[in-house]
């Protein structure tokens, strides 16, 4: 996630949303991480942070609810998403709120699926090289079947950021007041 917030902040924004799964895993705390190092990397402090858990498992509406409050409560200029169910709902919550992406809402999204392309505004994302982790992968394992010894590394798939239409960059005047946005 580091890569995404950085992008965002590097196109002006600074009140960023991250709406994560409300489940304990290990991606959800290294999606943490990443988001937070992000945001120390910019010389924001992680008591900056708006980081708001969603419970998937409740009703549509329940869930609509939960990320509609947390925009009207921190007014983001950007949400990224830590998955692609959690997009899914951040983009309905929006309709139904009648917020537009991009032009009062950024909106970037983890995990890059066909329809993403297929949104409107097409989705900029971030999406995992699971084709070279899964070659890593059997790399070590045919190394172990050839050496016949346990080999223990901690691999990570490779993140690239898909710009599309759903994020705009924010500008500002010399006084700090924000100018209109445009297209990155």
């Amino acid at each position: 996630l580091f890569k995404g917030t950085d992008y965002l902040m590097e196109c002006g924004h600074k009140n960023l949303l991250f709406l994560r799964e409300s489940i304990e895993s290990t991606t959800r705390e290294e999606r943490t991480k990443g988001f937070l190092e992000a945001l120390e990397g910019r010389h924001m402090h992680a008591g900056d942070a708006n980081i708001v858990d969603v419970d998937l498992g409740l009703e549509d509406d329940r869930i609509q609810m939960i990320i509609q409050r947390a925009i009207r409560r921190i007014l983001p200029t950007a949400v990224i998403t830590g998955g692609n169910r959690l997009t899914t709902h951040l983009m309905k919550a929006l309709k139904n709120t009648g917020i537009r992406c991009p032009e009062e809402i950024s909106v970037l999204g983890f995990g890059d699926e066909t329809w993403m392309e297929l949104m409107d505004p097409p989705l900029t994302t971030l999406e995992r090289d699971v084709e070279g982790l899964s070659s890593l992968a059997a790399d070590l394992l045919f190394e172990k079947i050839h050496t016949g010894k346990a080999i223990t590394k901690c691999l990570y798939a490779e993140i690239g950021l898909n710009i599309r239409k759903s994020t705009r960059m924010l500008g500002s005047d010399p006084y700090g007041v924000e100018e209109k946005a445009v297209s990155p």
